[in-house]
């Protein structure tokens, strides 16, 4: 099952400490769109926090297309969960527009939670966070119908650009097929459910992937 990251996103960057001692042990690193970090099954790769850009975590289908799994953007930290268990990425990772990220290797990571326990215990819990948003997600696409998941959808996006006062104008991170399928719908029911919120007076289509919330509290109660 797909499952896209949490819509009520609270994931924060590392506390003040925690970014003090990962410091010294980053580089900073820029990659290019479409830069493959790492592929399902690699060993080798790398922790990273972007500061500016995004990078999709997706797997690839047998039809040629891919299957989106997460979209990271600016503060997230990704990629170390191969660092602590040993196993290969269970997922691809691809740069989506020129980036700007801080990175980390396998072998300063293990000397950083050497040095410093508290490490691995934040790692922890940001893995335990990102657990409970996936199973959260699998919820609401196991009892939700169509409207919810597409109005969940537009909310957290709303949402993660800190207006949410009623004329936030939202664009979808990828295309609206790709955006689709991270919700857990077809393309043809996605734009059913957008059309619904437009003639509703929730939304306004401002373009193939952008749109204006005009009544943020409906469109939560769509979904809650």
């Amino acid at each position: 099952m797909t499952v896209i990251r949490p819509y009520n996103s609270d994931d924060s960057g590392p506390d003040d400490e925690i970014t003090r001692i990962l410091e010294p042990y980053f580089t900073r690193s820029g990659f290019a769109q479409g830069r493959i970090l790492w592929n399902e099954g690699d060993r080798a790769g790398m922790m990273v926090r972007i500061l500016e850009g995004r990078v999709k975590i997706f797997r690839p289908l047998q039809d040629g297309r891919q299957a989106a799994i997460y979209i990271f953007g600016p503060g997230d930290l990704f990629g170390f969960l191969p660092f602590i268990d040993g196993s290969p990425y269970p997922a691809s990772a691809e740069v989506m527009e020129d980036t700007l990220a801080l990175v980390m290797t396998r072998e300063k990571l293990h000397k950083v939670m050497g040095e410093h326990p508290d490490v691995a215990v934040f790692l922890l819990g940001h893995l335990a966070k990102r657990l409970r948003g996936a199973f959260d997600q699998i919820e609401r696409l196991s009892t939700r119908g169509v409207l919810s998941r597409v109005a969940a959808a537009l909310y957290s996006l709303s949402a993660r650009s800190g207006m949410n006062t009623g004329l936030d104008v939202v664009t979808l991170p990828v295309s609206s097929m790709e955006y689709a399928s991270l919700a857990g719908l077809t393309p043809e029911s996605f734009s059913r459910g957008i059309t619904r919120l437009a003639e509703s007076g929730i939304i306004r289509r401002l373009s193939r992937n952008s749109f204006q919330i005009l009544d943020p509290k409906r469109l939560e109660q769509e979904f809650r």
